[in-house]
């Protein structure tokens, strides 16, 4: 079967703003890895996670510049043009509306710039607290905060708002926010893209300036799936 059509739509978008080895040189992929979803890859939409990693390499490179709303249409982006319900369930982008007839009952953690490698501080005392979404319901301990800072854009933007599910474990290439606890009892966060883990360190990165480093286990002890992300 030939790719689909947001397929062949990647190889023309991303063939106007840089070289396919150079871009899968820069998301750290093999070419042949980036390849498929250009040339194999068969359902409608194509993954989210794939697009937002593609993002900061693309968009307004090219002539006429590739933009970010050009790209999402590809995913299935609600408002992009394409089908919300084929989109990839789980993805951070994806805004999961609250079930209203819900009580509002995940307490949004107080956050503030700790100063330090971008972090921010946590605080468990809640502000506020937001209703469930369906995904949400059952979960034991979930919480929310507001991310500071745009170490993340445009994938985590400076004041979206999002949601941890403590106890679905950390995948590859999904936002996680990494946890440090001092000895004073205050908790350090940073949000970041998780690339692998090893025994020692986690493997991460950012957007904005876009690089890749890695974080001791040793002092980041504890990584959370980023499971939602609510924006206004």
């Amino acid at each position: 079967m030939a790719p689909s059509d947001n397929a062949r739509r990647l190889k023309t978008v991303r063939a106007r703003a840089i070289g396919l080895r150079e871009l899968a040189r820069c998301i750290g992929w093999e070419p042949s890895r980036y390849q498929y979803y250009e040339d194999q890859y068969k359902k409608t939409f194509l993954p989210r996670d794939l697009i937002e990693r593609i993002k900061p390499h693309v968009v307004g490179r090219g002539m006429p510049a590739v933009t970010a709303a050009e790209l999402d249409s590809l995913a299935g982006y609600p408002g992009s043009g394409g089908d919300e319900a084929a989109a990839a369930v789980g993805s951070t982008r994806l805004f999961h509306e609250p079930m209203r007839d819900v009580r509002p009952d995940i307490p949004v953690w107080a956050s503030a710039e700790a100063g330090t490698e971008g972090a921010m501080v946590l605080t468990s005392e809640p502000i506020d607290y937001i209703r469930r979404s369906e995904r949400m319901l059952g979960v034991r301990n979930p919480f929310a905060f507001y991310v500071i800072g745009t170490s993340m854009s445009p994938a985590v933007e400076h004041g979206d708002q999002v949601v941890i599910h403590p106890g679905m474990p950390v995948q590859p290439g999904r936002d996680c926010v990494f946890i440090h606890e001092n000895e004073e009892g205050t908790q350090l966060a940073l949000v970041k893209r998780l690339i692998r883990a090893t025994a020692d360190h986690w493997r991460v990165r950012q957007f904005n300036p876009p690089k890749d480093f890695d974080l001791p286990k040793k002092r980041w002890a504890k990584a959370l799936m980023i499971t939602e992300k609510r924006v206004g």
